[in-house]
């Protein structure tokens, strides 16, 4: 009998809020309250959460904040200032970096410049004839003793006393040089050096303090007093001029006497009874 009557009030038509049990009321309104007390008591509590975790500060580790792509504020005067700051890159990449200062007032060749030159090098590599010659080596002056042609080496050359007479035979397959000093027999030594400063070893006596020497075959015999009787000849640069220095070595006094091209004079005691002098450059300075 319930079933009926429970059937026949949910029919279409004859449903209504009054035709429902009171227990089914009762229920769903217990079902409701329990769902909705909960959800008001845990809401208030969420917005608090949330409002004292914004309120915490960012620590200093926290990324940057992105930056604005898009601005609602908008301006012409900003889009022309963002197109000319453009237009200025693009000109500096494209015009390159400055040149230092002095740079622009240097010659810069032009490509037909630039050509000609290529080929003119190019041709005289080609052509032997527009080859400049090759420079000659310099002679060394006055470092190699008794070059009488100058050619940097050695001549050999010999004194005859019985006609007074030097002879020098040349390295450079020239003739023989004769040079006459004073007549013969002669008791002068010879000393041959550089007296005038050319480069040419200079045919040259000593005797009883007198030197005499001849810059060539033909040219006049020239002479210098330095020394005395008994003293033996030592000629040489000996203040590195280029120029041969009168000089002799005393025995009685073991003394070194020097008379420098460049002027003046100087001494040095040096030696021992019996000594026999031998000067030269020996330290090659």
């Amino acid at each position: 009998m319930f079933r009926s009557s429970l059937a026949r009030r949910l029919r279409p038509g004859n449903f209504s809020a009054r035709a429902l049990p009171f227990g089914f009321k009762a229920a769903s309104s217990v079902l409701i309250v329990a769902l909705v007390v909960p959800m008001a008591l845990v809401a208030p509590l969420k917005r608090v959460e949330a409002m004292r975790f914004n309120s915490v500060p960012a620590p200093v580790t926290a990324p940057p904040e992105p930056f604005l792509i898009y601005s609602p504020s908008f301006s012409m005067s900003g889009l022309f200032a963002s197109v000319a700051n453009i237009g200025a890159r693009i000109a500096t990449v494209v015009r390159g970096p400055e040149a230092p200062a002095g740079l622009a007032n240097a010659k810069i060749p032009t490509r037909f410049e630039s050509a000609y030159n290529s080929v003119s090098s190019v041709l005289a590599i080609a052509d032997p004839s527009t080859r400049a010659a090759p420079m000659a080596p310099s002679q060394p002056a006055s470092v190699v003793d008794f070059d009488f042609d100058n050619d940097g080496k050695t001549d050999i050359g010999r004194w005859h006393s019985a006609n007074a007479e030097f002879k020098v035979k040349n390295s450079n397959g020239g003739s023989d040089s004769v040079f006459t000093i004073g007549s013969g027999p002669s008791t002068a030594t010879i000393s041959p050096g550089d007296f005038n400063g050319d480069g040419k070893t200079d045919a040259a006596t000593f005797s009883a303090g007198t030197w005499t020497y001849k810059t060539s075959p033909t040219a006049s015999a020239q002479t210098i007093s330095w020394g005395t009787s008994g003293d033996i000849p030592v000629a040489g640069d000996y203040d590195g001029d280029g120029t041969t220095d009168a000089a002799i070595y005393r025995p009685s006094t073991n003394t070194w006497w020097i008379s420098k091209s460049s002027g003046g004079h100087t001494s040095t005691s040096f030696g021992s009874s019996g000594d026999i002098p031998t000067p030269g450059d020996y330290d090659g300075d």
